[in-house]
């Protein structure tokens, strides 16, 4: 293994040298909007080529040329971009979604296809070369798919639809990580807007609180990786305009560590946007936001965005987050959530109204439960212009600032009770394969006998596991629920353990009625993949009800 520096890996290449090859296999309207499929040459290799597949969507009734993204996608098959692709041509953009993973689709459908010196680029087996580096950076996914990247930006530049002066890069997931090496790279990205990946894969295992401020890596290998592959290392060259949007609970990209990685990014246009209560989708008004930047920020001369900053302090045994906003703000929230180091399985809560201390800022009183326990907050600033912002995650361990336990104060109180109809929605929230989150879907209705359970019209039901639920270690502890399904139905439940993040499930067959049906899960009922059972639920973060439409869930507890 040897590590090589950004520099020393993209020695040599010449994204523009050699002609793409770009054939055209079809195209298509639908609303005004040409969606054009084309292939392209990434490199030429001894056994073949790197033949590229992507598609192109404008708006027919164009007649000059228009801004482009080049659009990563998520590695999730499952996710659906038809949407965010349309919002955006209708918004006035080209979009390229670019297909760098390979994987083989059936009927035999179009796809990327790798030489065989590249095999380890190409779904499904590179997912199993994404964490180390054998020998060096060249010779990892992440190297060929950010080559890929590069010369999709010479393919659409050559439109004669698209403004090759300026074109931009979105990815989400894994295409996040790529976009942040690609646009480190490449002068040619004028914008950059990475959707929950954010670098430090190497500590993907490892909280960043408490305790995570100054985190290094530890040997060689991680020096290696973090040197060659890192976006966080990539991210000190990135000087175009940067608009990063995490969700809070996403299990592809640390929110904790979303404030770090921007920090690193040189260019003065640059903010972080946190879309709370979601694990991979964003809003629209985080959508409608980043439209605006966009369309004042694609460029490297933009005027830069303040982004507003958070700290903790404490006096008199109390608690306080102080918000500083730069520039007018015409709206600010502030969460915050207690006791749980793991970013993607928190329940985040909004924080009461502040007291203005000055102009631009705010202190908001936290509260306390035990003292010893990690307390993270963040805030959210919308300005005149219509731009949200996002704070850094802040973390503190109020007992290591002073504050104590006191009268009312202490170890959360400890229930059976996970849920009932009297807590309206709880802590559910919902993610679907869209790429917008849709909260309107979940919601609290009246069932059978006037009872009120919780459920979603569309999409998966998710819920964390607290570290407050004692009750859920033990190795025979049961999950018990009433359930209430008109139809007859089969719901799957799935549980997220950690830190391998391997899911576990298990299918409930509903009988269908006007009645709440009782279930009860065990841990012995769950299963992964490769059929090994789950030992017990407190290794556990995250439960997913899937398949779960119109199905009214109450009284979770655990027995």
């Amino acid at each position: 293994m040897r590590l090589l520096t950004p520099t020393e890996i993209w020695e040599g290449f010449n994204p523009v040298k050699d002609g793409t090859e770009t054939s055209i296999i079809s195209s298509r309207e639908n609303d005004n909007i040409v969606t054009t499929e084309v292939f392209f040459t990434s490199e030429k290799t001894a056994s073949g080529r790197v033949r590229v597949y992507a598609k192109i969507s404008y708006d027919a009734r164009w007649r000059d040329a228009r801004p482009a993204l080049l659009l990563l996608p998520s590695h999730d098959e499952s996710r659906k971009f038809d949407d965010i692709t349309s919002s955006l041509v209708k918004a006035g953009y080209v979009v390229c979604l670019c297909d760098y993973l390979g994987r083989p689709r059936e009927n035999d459908a179009p796809h990327t296809t790798y030489p065989e010196e590249y095999a380890y680029a190409q779904a499904p087996e590179c997912f199993s070369h994404l964490y180390h580096i054998t020998t060096t950076g060249r010779e990892t996914p992440w190297f060929q798919w950010a080559k890929v990247a590069r010369r999709a930006i010479t393919m659409i530049s050559e439109m004669k639809y698209v403004d090759a002066a300026r074109i931009g890069l979105m990815g989400v997931d894994i295409g996040a990580q790529i976009a942040w090496q690609t646009a480190g790279m490449d002068g040619r990205v004028r914008a950059l807007v990475p959707i929950n990946g954010g670098g430090y894969l190497w500590r993907r295992n490892t909280p960043r609180f408490p305790g995570g401020d100054n985190e290094l890596p530890s040997d060689d290998e991680e020096r290696a990786y973090s040197a060659g592959v890192g976006a966080e290392t990539y991210a000190k060259f990135v000087s175009c305009p940067t608009y990063f949007i995490v969700s809070s609970n996403s299990a592809h990209t640390d929110v904790d560590r979303a404030g770090d990685i921007l920090a690193l990014v040189p260019a003065k246009a640059k903010v972080l946007l946190i879309v709370r209560g979601s694990a991979s989708q964003i809003s629209v008004s985080a959508f409608d936001s980043l439209i605006i930047w966009l369309r004042r920020n694609f460029a490297h001369d933009s005027a830069p965005v303040g982004m507003p900053e958070v700290f903790f302090r404490t006096d008199e045994n109390n608690l306080y987050l102080h918000l500083k906003c730069k520039g007018d703000a015409e709206e600010i929230k502030a969460f915050r959530s207690a006791g749980e180091p793991v970013s993607f399985a928190r329940n985040w809560s909004p924080l009461s109204e502040p007291q203005t201390v000055g102009s631009g800022e705010y202190v908001y009183r936290v509260p306390v439960g035990d003292p010893a326990e990690l307390v993270v907050a963040f805030a959210t600033v919308k300005n005149k212009d219509g731009v949200y912002s996002s704070s850094r995650v802040a973390g503190i361990i109020p007992s290591a600032a002073g504050v104590k336990a006191g009268a009312g104060r202490g170890a959360a109180a400890r229930s059976r009770v996970i849920y009932s109809g009297d807590m309206g929605t709880g802590l559910f929230w919902v993610t679907t394969d869209d790429f917008f989150l849709d909260e309107s879907v979940l919601s609290a209705q009246k069932g059978p006998f006037g009872i009120t359970g919780v459920g979603t019209k569309k999409g998966t039901l998710v819920l964390c596991r607290t570290s407050h639920e004692p009750f859920s270690c033990d190795k025979n502890a049961v999950l018990q629920m009433d359930i209430f399904s008109e139809k007859a139905k089969t719901v799957t439940f799935t549980f997220v353990s950690y830190p391998d993040i391997t899911r576990y499930s298990c299918r409930v067959n509903l009988a269908g009625g006007d009645f709440w049906q009782k279930i009860k899960l065990s841990a012995s009922d769950c299963k992964s993949e490769e059929g090994r059972t789950l030992s017990r639920f407190e290794f556990c973060k995250q439960l997913l009800i899937s398949d779960a439409e119109d199905v009214l869930f109450n009284n979770l507890v655990w027995i």
